[in-house]
Parts: C-alpha cells; sequence; structure tokens
C-alpha cells in the first residue's frame, strides 16, 4: 500500500499543476514540479528493499514524459496546461456546438463560414473576459496594496 501511495501523492499533485490553464504557473509551483516529478519516477521505479509497481520493469515512456519533460516545458514555457487535451477536449465543444447552430444554413460554403465566425466569436469572448477579470484583478490588488500602505 505504502509504494502506491508514495507514487499516488506526488502524481496528485503533478495532475493538478498539469491542469491549470487559466494563469501561468508561479515560480514555487514551477519547483514543485521540478523536485514532485523525479520523485513520482523514482517512486514507480522502487528500491531494492521495496521494488515500487514498475517491479524491475523499465520506465514507460509517459513515466519519461513525467519525470523529465513535464519540468522541462514548465520551466520553458511557464504553464503546462494550456498545452493539455482539455483544451482541445473544449475546442472540440465548441466546434459542436457552432455546427448545431449553423445546421439549418443550407447552403454548404456558408454554413462552413457562418460555423468558423461563430467559434472565432465565442473565442474572442472567452479571450477578453479572461483579459478582463486578469485587469479586475489587477486593480484590486492594487488597491488593497494601497488601503494597507
Amino acid at each position: 500500500m505504502r509504494k502506491h501511495l508514495a507514487v499516488l501523492d506526488p502524481l496528485e499533485r503533478i495532475i493538478h499543476l498539469t491542469r491549470i490553464a487559466d494563469r501561468t504557473l508561479t515560480q514555487g509551483e514551477e519547483v514543485e514540479l521540478k523536485v514532485l516529478c523525479p520523485q513520482f519516477l523514482a517512486a514507480r521505479k522502487g528500491t531494492v528493499d521495496t521494488p515500487g509497481p514498475l517491479r524491475g520493469k523499465p520506465p514507460t515512456p509517459k513515466d519519461m514524459a513525467i519525470a523529465y519533460d513535464i519540468p522541462y516545458f514548465a520551466a520553458l514555457l511557464h504553464t503546462i496546461g494550456l498545452f493539455g487535451t482539455d483544451g482541445l477536449e473544449h475546442l472540440h465543444q465548441m466546434i459542436t456546438a457552432a455546427k448545431a447552430k449553423t445546421a439549418s444554413i443550407r447552403n454548404l460554403k456558408q454554413r462552413a463560414k457562418s460555423s468558423v465566425l461563430n467559434i472565432q466569436r465565442t473565442q474572442q469572448v472567452g479571450a477578453m473576459t479572461l483579459h478582463r477579470e486578469a485587469k479586475e484583478e489587477e486593480e484590486r490588488a492594487a488597491k488593497k496594496k494601497a488601503e494597507t500602505s
């Protein structure tokens, strides 16, 4: 049981940090990934006394990606979540919704054009909302800082 918890505990935090898509990682979170990812691989391999779940087998490509690629790209790009499958799944939902909205248009070219415009509009509204919320958060932080000074 302990050997599995040694793998799952760091993995739970790694998963959380790699799904953050609405902001960049803080420096502390990047350092945390740099520590947790190799710790995960070491727990998967185990030790001579207590073999890990791999039981002497070589690590899988996903194990190696978690141990080495995630910390590297987190330090390079300051995010991992923006490049995850969650974003692609959300884009798929947007495309499906746009197709449903334009399904009644008989002209195929016009339907395709309307679908693309619908998706672009949805993305622009989402981007503007994120930008507005970030700006409001900055203003609140500046106001709070001014009040405490």
